[in-house]
């Protein structure tokens, strides 16, 4: 579970080798922090909701969330088997490429050129306003690689957000329901979330999943029309360490529920501020291929 889905960092969370005064992710912070460091060429981390992405952001470093079960997850421990899945993460596209290679060794970004196209979602309906600066960073980054971006509606944050905690509750509930004699022994989220679980109802279980069908009928429909989309991986700056967080997952949560991959990019923007782009595409190799032209683009 990504710790910034409940909006608290956790006691003894690593610094954020970018600004060691603010929350530097969530659940694959460790692996964010270790590429950020320099202590690791690649990484892999979990994404149920935001959980390689978010961390990435918060980094300044690159994190690919992969489509749901490309990657094989045994092994893996499960929180919401319908939405887990595995990605890498490194200080660029290289590095993430290299990273599928080693979970997949045929993995491939064809050479050539690609559609400088994108629709952009500048914001997700009810998520709160993102960081102006922080979209002007993600627009200048488009504009330096030449794209011609469309603006594209975005989602209910609200509905998405509460879709998304039904299953992970649901799904995570069931897979460590035979925790649930010791549930003093676990955190207060820990025991929140289990107990939640198993309260859910079916009815409640419908409504998500209606939730999630629209969200993939909405993603279908954009790419259909657009190579990729476009949009700030995070609303604002990461927060504070011990600070109340805005919705880290508002502008991530949606993709876990349609299935697809998305690449957090870090791009550029003035005074140390920390900003990252999210690719979302029908295809790792297409969100990669994309990527690599912003970041050549922003680093000429």
């Amino acid at each position: 579970m990504l710790v910034g889905e409940r909006d608290q960092p956790l006691a003894g969370t690593p610094l954020n080798p970018r600004d060691p005064r603010r929350l530097p992710g969530g659940s694959s912070t460790g692996s964010a922090v270790a590429v950020a460091a320099g202590e690791a060429d690649v990484a892999f981390g979990t994404d149920t909701g935001g959980s390689i992405r978010v961390p990435a952001a918060c980094c300044g470093v690159a994190g690919l969330k992969t489509t749901h079960g490309r990657v094989p997850v045994k092994g893996v421990y499960p929180l919401a088997p319908s939405l887990d899945t595995v990605g890498p993460l490194g200080a660029d596209v290289a590095a993430v490429e290299l990273g599928m290679r080693l979970l997949e060794p045929a993995f491939r970004v064809p050479d050539g050129q690609i559609p400088l196209l994108a629709g952009r979602i500048t914001t997700a309906r009810d998520s709160g306003d993102a960081d102006p600066a922080i979209e002007a960073a993600v627009g200048r980054a488009l504009d330096a690689a030449g794209v011609a971006a469309t603006p594209v509606p975005g989602w209910d944050a609200n509905a998405v957000l509460s879709a998304i905690g039904v299953i992970i509750d649901a799904e995570g509930f069931r897979s460590n329901a035979y925790l649930m004699p010791y549930l003093r022994q676990l955190s207060p989220d820990v025991r929140r979330n289990l107990e939640r679980g198993a309260r859910l109802t079916p009815a409640d279980r419908l409504a998500a999943e209606r939730t999630r069908t629209a969200v993939r009928v909405l993603f279908d429909e954009l790419l259909a029309d657009f190579p990729v989309l476009v949009l700030p991986t995070l609303l604002r700056q990461p927060p504070l360490l011990g600070e109340y967080g805005f919705r880290l997952t508002a502008l991530t949560a949606a993709v876990n529920l349609a299935g697809l991959p998305a690449l957090a990019l870090p791009v550029p923007a003035p005074d140390g501020m920390i900003a990252s782009m999210q690719v979302i595409g029908p295809t790792e190799e297409r969100v990669l291929a994309f990527g690599r032209v912003i970041e050549a683009a922003v680093q000429a």
